[in-house]
């Protein structure tokens, strides 16, 4: 057997005792968690000497997992951008963001569009998603407690961590 050939059989055999762990990405893409700190930097990699490139101050912003390299958190805020924040600021408590729109959204008594309105949230309010009905997502804000369409809020696609 050549010296390639030997190196490639114990590859295979690597493969078959460790199987491919799951895709980080593939694993997490509707994991959301939110801001713990009041101010976090959101780092091009995953390491502390990585350039900062954005500086989160709000509290609570929701945030897609993307990956996890050791410490680190590969994140999407509701802008879109990606960044690595590291673990210890973030939290596993679920909050949404009501995304920019050209009205305000409706936040309803019921999970049902014919029901009457409690409250009215301007785009990129935070509030706190509380529950889960098929495509509607009970959320409070402001005081306020009601429900929403799931696609008019950004960590809102999932209801992992959230009661029924």
């Amino acid at each position: 057997m050549s010296n390639r050939a030997a190196r490639l059989a114990v590859a295979m055999a690597l493969v078959s005792v460790f199987p491919a762990a799951a895709s980080p990405v593939a694993e997490s893409a509707s994991r959301f968690m939110s801001l713990r700190t009041d101010e976090a930097n959101g780092r091009r990699g995953p390491a502390p000497d990585q350039p900062i490139v954005w500086i989160y101050k709000t509290r609570g912003l929701p945030m897609q997992v993307l990956a996890a390299s050791g410490e680190y958190l590969q994140l999407r805020d509701p802008d879109g951008d990606k960044v690595w924040i590291h673990r210890s600021q973030v939290s596993a408590r679920r909050t949404v963001f009501v995304k920019p729109a050209d009205k305000p959204l409706a936040l309803r008594r019921d999970p049902d569009l014919q029901s009457r309105p409690v409250a009215v949230l301007e785009p990129r309010v935070l509030a706190s998603l509380e529950g889960c009905d098929g495509g509607w997502r009970k959320i409070s804000a402001g005081g306020h407690t009601g429900w929403a369409p799931a696609g008019a809020l950004f960590g809102a696609q999932s209801c992992e961590g959230v009661a029924p």
